[in-house]
């Protein structure tokens, strides 16, 4: 954000927080000599412009300050008073005041212009590490220094107050709430007995409870808040844990912020330029060897992670090995046992394997494992080095459930999930990450694609092998007899003229010739091959014939029948198998089968057990 004196987050405390600011054409016309460009900011203490001024061709900021209650008749002798004490103040890192007044009852600031945002939007941003604030805050150090030595106490140091421009150097912002030190006791009533200056999180102990009384190193105090939120991106507030064990740092800056955070004045940095010293010289020599006790604590806690993490990618691996053996052995394998085939079932059949699956359903179930299982195995390697705390939460859960690994991966899943929920081990991930974050080795998108590439290659080229069985080529006729469809007992046809009898069966009384449609088979899949309609029948009493008889329908060709004419049944007989073919040729492949009955005369006919195969073109199997 850009802004000159401040920014436009604004600083609470003094001044009118429902101040509404002037528009810019009527500053325009307060302010003559100025060009005013835009309004950039507004806060409890004003509103700033940004402006040009013609003369000197320069970019320049306005601050305008809220109009006082009639009530505050010392206002205007404070105000200039202060106003001069920012005049004095000259220096690289302290936004420069190149003149103030009064117009029309507004008082204002025209100031050093910084193009640049404050430190609060940095932060926001999260693109200040460590060793950026190793360089910001001995700037901070020397402006504050600089103005304590002219009698400045700032009082409201603060990530708003603290501005970089596009070089990255440091300009502090908003002495207007300073005073000027060493003044007689009629001189400190001009400030006002009531007001807290300041932001209370960032203000010094002394500065709440006794606001007359604070000195320069009410300041310093306020460093050590901003320092410490800047390593930590929090606050000091109650019984705060030292930088170090909140993120990783050098051990050494520990005892620099806490002792900036010292309660008691007379305890913490006595100058300003102590605390810079202090941090030249961390800068200036190598980091410290951590604790031998901390050092020894975290590899501990990495050994008793690398046993879970290990075990999940052992895990992750057997579902790898075991998962195309499944592909192309055990689906053909499970196929054959429920009478159905894998190659004659079209794409999107709802009755693969017989359990209601299609072959979109199966290729869906075959890639989900084999993609968690490649996440199981990058989660497990990123656990063995106590990084990604979620993913490695996440893989003890897949570990779970992911077949046929999950026999093994079950209890290595609770095992992992027992170590990850302690705290230990989570702050121990969350030391590791701060680590490689203020190291600069932040895991990027290489190390997961060098992993799931080669993992891609190789569910492709299963998914391929797995196709190639539901898809075989056209051209190659089935090598056995193999089941389309099986119609089980429970199954009503669809001529409601027959009834059910005890065995499983069907049964029909007929006066005269009739067929009854028994059932359809939608879809089969199938062509240069011999369709095979099979089924059990006999007849009690029966003057003329019963067969069975199979049409095919043909997209855009018609419909076409096979009839068991030498495969019929009459008078009485006891239970046995009867069949008819229907011979597909190469491009043939129906849409719709229909599996008929037909009596021829009077009497009795029972049927069940019917199924619909297919088999060789050439072959006699199964004919009587």
């Amino acid at each position: 954000m850009k802004a000159g004196l401040g920014s436009a987050a604004g600083n609470e405390g003094v001044g009118d927080p429902g101040f509404i600011p002037p528009d810019v054409h009527a500053i325009a016309q307060l302010f003559p000599k100025l060009e005013i460009l835009e309004l950039i900011g507004k806060g409890g203490m004003g509103a700033v412009y940004k402006a040009r001024q013609p003369t000197l061709d320069r970019l320049v900021a306005l601050k305008i300050l809220p109009p006082r209650p009639g009530t505050d008749p010392g206002f205007a002798e404070r105000f200039a008073r202060e106003a001069r004490a920012l005049a004095k103040l000259s220096h690289p890192n302290i936004v420069a005041v190149y003149d103030f007044g009064q117009a029309q009852g507004l008082h204002y600031f025209i100031m050093e212009y910084i193009d640049g945002p404050n430190l609060r939007r940095i932060e926001q941003a999260g693109k200040l590490s460590p060793k950026e604030a190793l360089q910001i805050i001995p700037q901070i150090c020397e402006a504050l220094q600089y103005a304590h030595d002219e009698g400045i106490v700032h009082r409201d140091i603060k990530p708003e107050n603290v501005l970089l421009d596009k070089k990255g150097r440091v300009k502090i912002a908003d002495f207007g709430l300073a005073k000027i030190l060493g003044l007689e006791a009629k001189d400190l009533r001009l400030t006002g007995t009531r007001d807290v200056m300041g932001t209370l999180h960032y203000m010094a102990p002394e500065q709440v409870q006794h606001p007359q009384e604070v000195d320069h190193r009410a300041d310093i105090y306020s460093l050590g808040v901003v320092f410490y939120e800047m390593l930590t991106g929090d606050l000091p507030l109650g019984r705060f844990a030292p930088p170090s064990q909140k993120v990783q740092v050098d051990v050494r800056l520990d005892e620099v912020v806490l002792h900036a955070l010292e309660r008691e004045p007379e305890r913490r940095y006595q100058q300003a330029s102590q605390v810079k010293s202090a941090l030249e010289t961390i800068a200036s020599q190598p980091a410290s060897t951590p604790p031998a006790g901390a050092d020894a604590k975290l590899e501990q806690l990495r050994k008793q992670v690398r046993g879970p993490a290990i075990g999940l990618l052992v895990t992750g691996i057997l579902n790898w090995v075991l998962m195309p053996f499944i592909v192309m052995f055990g689906l053909p394998a499970l196929s054959r046992m429920r009478g159905v085939s894998l190659a004659r079932v079209p794409l999107g059949h709802a009755d693969l394997l017989g359990v209601g699956l299609s072959k979109l359903a199966v290729l869906g179930l075959v890639a989900v494992p084999f993609i968690l299982c490649s996440f199981l195995i990058y989660a497990a390697l990123k656990m063995i080095r106590l990084e990604a705390y979620g993913l490695a939460i996440a893989a003890a859960i897949v570990a779970l459930f992911v077949t046929p690994g999950n026999c093994v991966g079950f209890p290595l899943g609770i095992w992992a999930l027992v170590v990850l929920t302690r705290r230990d081990v989570r702050e121990a991930f969350q030391q590791t990450q701060a680590a490689n974050v203020a190291a600069g080795n932040t895991p990027g998108k290489r190390s997961a694609l060098l992993w799931l590439i080669p993992a891609g290659i190789l569910l492709i080229l299963t998914s391929f092998v797995l196709l190639r069985q539901l898809h075989p080529p056209l051209s190659e006729p089935a090598a056995t007899t193999i089941f389309l469809r099986s119609f089980e007992t429970g199954e009503r046809p669809i001529s409601l003229d027959l009834n059910r009898v005890p065995g499983g069966a069907w049964a029909v009384s007929c006066t005269q010739t009739q067929t009854f449609r028994l059932f359809e088979v939608t879809d089969p899949g199938v062509q240069n091959c011999r369709l095979i309609y099979r089924a059990k029948m006999k007849t009690e009493g029966l003057a003329g014939r019963a067969y069975l008889e199979m049409w095919c329908r043909f997209p855009g060709k018609g419909e076409f029948f096979s009839r068991g004419l030498d495969n019929v049944l009459s008078g009485s007989n006891d239970w046995a198998a009867y069949e008819t073919p229907f011979f597909l040729k190469l491009g043939e492949q129906p849409d719709l089968v229909r599996l008929n009955l037909v009596v021829e005369g009077a009497g009795k006919v029972f049927v069940k057990d019917v199924e619909l195969l297919a088999g060789p073109a050439n072959s006699s199997d199964g004919a009587r």
